[in-house]
Formats: structure tokens, sequence, C-alpha cells
């Protein structure tokens, strides 16, 4: 792959004012089965993105033009059918508001942990070592996410200034539903739905690499 979705949004929030949200959505079904969704949303910049994407460089970087977004996330797509137990893979492009998708089905729980490790591998920079681990744990009435702090760790020691401005203007969303009401949860920074059955976690990106906020959190079903 030319470019990895890590370097068009470094080159292109760098100059902007707001910048970026990403939404991790996980739907569970009893069995352990369900669906996950995966977006990048840079709709609140998207004026100023139309003028930086009209430019062939910025700050001695080449800009990644759409047809180059349409590569990588099709090398996306291409890479998430692969996964044993993973099926109905969809991608969702929209270059006129800047809003980017992945959305498939996973069998089990341990192909949406694989599948999960493969999209980090392809979203992030080389330079950061990408090992498989459990990110999720669902059985029965136990439901558990786990973060990459080997990642965290990378990431935080590694990116520069620019880097960190630019995670300090990105916010992360994560919403976990479920077929049974939440009864007890460890994070206290989420919030649930109206009908207890969603957890909604948000944080700006540099909180969670400075380890301010975590997505760990551990849920018991009724």
């Amino acid at each position: 792959m030319k470019y990895r979705i890590h370097y068009f949004l470094i080159v292109a929030c760098s100059c902007l004012t707001s910048c970026f949200e990403v939404i991790e959505e996980v739907n569970f079904n009893p069995d352990g089965s369900g669906s996950f969704i995966f977006t990048i949303n840079l709709n609140q910049s998207k004026h100023q993105l139309n003028r930086i994407l009209s430019e062939d460089s910025i700050h001695g970087k080449t800009i990644p033009t759409k047809k180059d977004m349409d590569s990588i996330l099709n090398h996306l797509l291409h890479k998430i059918k692969q996964c044993k137990g993973i099926s109905d893979v969809q991608v969702s492009k929209n270059h006129t508001d800047y809003i980017y998708s992945i959305k498939y089905n996973f069998s089990t729980v341990a192909a949406l942990n694989n599948s999960v490790f493969i999209l980090i591998q392809q979203i992030t920079s080389k330079k950061f070592v990408i090992k498989p681990q459990v990110y999720f744990v669902y059985r029965d009435d136990y439901f558990k996410r786990i973060p990459d702090t080997l990642l965290i760790h990378q990431i935080r020691n590694k990116i520069g200034i620019v880097e960190k401005e630019i995670l300090f203007k990105a916010t992360y969303t994560a919403v976990y539903r479920f077929a049974k009401e939440i009864k007890q949860h460890s994070n206290s920074g989420i919030i649930l739905s109206k009908n207890k059955k969603a957890s909604i976690f948000t944080s700006s990106v540099l909180d969670i690499i400075n380890q301010k906020k975590t997505l760990y959190n551990h849920i018991i079903l009724q």
C-alpha cells in the first residue's frame, strides 16, 4: 500500500481547526455473534479539507487524493473479507462529507478479535508494532473490552507535537449494544442508553493515549 489511513489523517488534519471523530460500534447477539462498524468522520472540517485536497502537497508531504483513499479502503475491504468468521463486509466512502466506514458481521467473538487486529494493522503507522490480542470477551452475561495497551504505550512515546495536537482535537466514541440490560459496569466514564442495553463511551483520543481515560470496561448483564 502506498498510504495508510493514518497518513491521510495526519496530513489532512495538520491544518484543520477542528479534526475528526472515530466511532466504534459493536452489536452483540446472545450467542456471541453480531455486527461491527468502524467509522472515521471528518465532516466538521469538510470545507477545509476541500481546500487542502486541491493542493499537491502541504508541509512537504504529498497529499493523498480521493482515488488514493478509495485504494486504501478497497485494500482494507479485501483484508477483512479474508478473515475467518467474517461476512457481509461493506465499505462506505462519502467523499463529499468525508465520512468513511467499514461494517461487517462476525460469527464468534474470536472472529471479531482477529478482524479488529487486522483493522488496527491497516489503519496505523508502520512504525508501530501491532500484536494479536483479545480486545473483546463476551459469554453469557459477561462482557469485557480490553484496550491495546502496547499500542497506546508506543503511540504515547513515538508521536510528535503535531500528531499530539491532532489527537487532542480528535474524539473516540465506543458503543456496545446487547440483547439484555446492563446490570453493572466498571468504567465510570460511560453512560447507558435509556433502555440500559447499550453502553456509550466518549473521550478525546489524546486522553486515551495519556491514560486519563480508558476503553477498558467490565460489564455484567441481567
